[in-house]
């Protein structure tokens, strides 16, 4: 009996692995058949994930209106496939597949590419510059507040 569980666990692993029988199927659809499969229900997957059950709710009936960010998105299904015991490779090129397939997948493909080819992020320079100006404005405010309660500060000030 033990020889013919084997091959039966090693079955439902090719199968769970393959990809070509997942082109039919909603990413959602999937997530849900697979946690049903497990016998789980989506209160132990919210429990074991930290993900609130609207959200998981919202992966299962692929609501992209209701997504949160992407890589809010690809945290939440790595952490979901990851408690149901699914490879989460496997879910996220799902993912990335529905998001070309919708032509959702143009601006942040492009922005994983220049990440990954070390472009630099204008919104994060100019962010910086921001701060540093802050710094400063907050530097020379500080001065003149000391420069005006402080009377002896006033005098060594002018007199050198």
């Amino acid at each position: 009996m033990m020889d013919t569980d084997i091959p039966v666990e090693n079955n439902r692993t090719e199968v769970e692995n393959k990809e070509p029988s997942l082109h039919q199927e909603s990413l959602g659809s999937f997530l849900r058949r697979e946690r049903l499969k497990k016998g789980l229900n989506l209160q132990e997957i919210a429990d074991g994930t930290c993900i609130s059950i609207t959200t998981l709710r919202v992966l299962e009936e692929d609501d992209t209106n209701r997504m949160p960010a992407d890589v809010f998105v690809r945290g939440f299904l790595r952490l979901y496939a990851e408690q149901v015991g699914i490879d989460s490779g496997v879910v996220l090129k799902m993912y990335a597949r529905s998001k070309r397939e919708s032509g959702q997948g143009g601006q942040e493909d492009q922005t994983e590419a220049n990440d990954r080819k070390g472009v630099p992020d204008r919104t994060l320079s100019d962010r910086f510059g921001k701060i540093i100006v802050f710094i400063i404005l907050l530097a020379v405010l500080g001065l003149l507040a000391f420069y005006l309660v402080d009377p002896s500060f006033r005098h060594s000030f002018f007199n050198g």
